[in-house]
């Protein structure tokens, strides 16, 4: 019965070691695509500045551009600013008459 339970155990460790092995090999492949995405990626950091912050940004950047045509989208650019953020910004202070 020893015999059984050791020879057993031996199998199923065996087997525990062949999928260690090849969990070992999936996971250098995903290390060198994960190496390739992020050798071609950037990142971009989102600021997280108060609505008046970003309200001034956004007279600054329409000031510096004057006569051009501006979108949110790229005062958001410009300056790392979530574009939504910006859009519903910019709507406010179309709003309250602060741009035309």
């Amino acid at each position: 019965m020893v015999d059984i339970t050791e020879k057993l155990l031996e199998e199923y460790f065996g087997q525990l070691k062949s999928q260690i092995d090849i969990l070992k090999e999936e996971n250098k492949e995903i290390k060198k695509k994960l190496d390739i995405i992020s050798s071609n990626a950037w990142v971009v950091q989102i600021l997280d500045l108060s609505e008046q912050q970003i309200e001034d940004l956004i007279i600054q950047y329409l000031q510096e551009h004057k006569g051009k045509e501006i979108y949110p989208s790229d005062i958001a650019f410009e300056f790392d600013l979530d574009a939504r953020n910006v859009f519903e910004i910019t709507e406010r202070m179309k709003m309250e008459g602060k741009l035309k």
